[in-house]
């Protein structure tokens, strides 16, 4: 396998474990010093340890498991560039399904560093106001898929 469809194959992993285990077990294929970005001003903005995510699972807002569906997928050097399609159910009970572009970069086989780059108005309504998805999913679909 060469290195870029090795790392592609670390995200895959990383998507698939979560899909089945969730964000704890998933976390396992990021190295120890690795650190998660979310742009913008908002609940979720920020930039985050592995220990403060693993510390932050029970404060998301969301209930069991996602589905992450992986659609285009790029890597160059160390990084892979990937589109996700997320979908579960927020604590409330209300559904979601909204994409999100990640950024990660690959070391030695462990993710250690992810930018990731949501729509932060969709997502604060949805998981912070009291919109539905399908109010919200019209404008938020992303082209070419279904």
């Amino acid at each position: 396998m060469t290195p870029l469809a090795a790392n592609k194959q670390v995200i895959t992993d990383y998507f698939y474990e979560q899909t089945v285990a969730g964000l704890g077990s998933a976390l396992r294929y990021l190295s120890d010093d690795a650190t998660w970005w979310v742009p913008g001003q908002w609940e979720l903005s920020g930039t985050y340890t592995k220990a403060q995510l693993i510390a932050a699972i029970d404060q998301l807002p969301y209930d069991g498991l996602l589905d992450f569906d992986i659609g285009e997928m790029t890597a160059e050097s160390n990084r892979v560039s990937a589109e996700v399609r997320v979908r579960g159910k927020l604590k409330d009970g209300r559904r979601f399904d909204f994409w999100i572009h990640f950024l990660f970069t690959v070391e030695a086989g462990k993710i250690t560093s992810v930018k990731e780059y949501v729509d932060s108005q969709y997502t604060r309504q949805l998981f912070f106001g009291t919109a539905t998805s399908p109010e919200l999913e019209q404008e938020h679909a992303c082209p070419g898929t279904s």
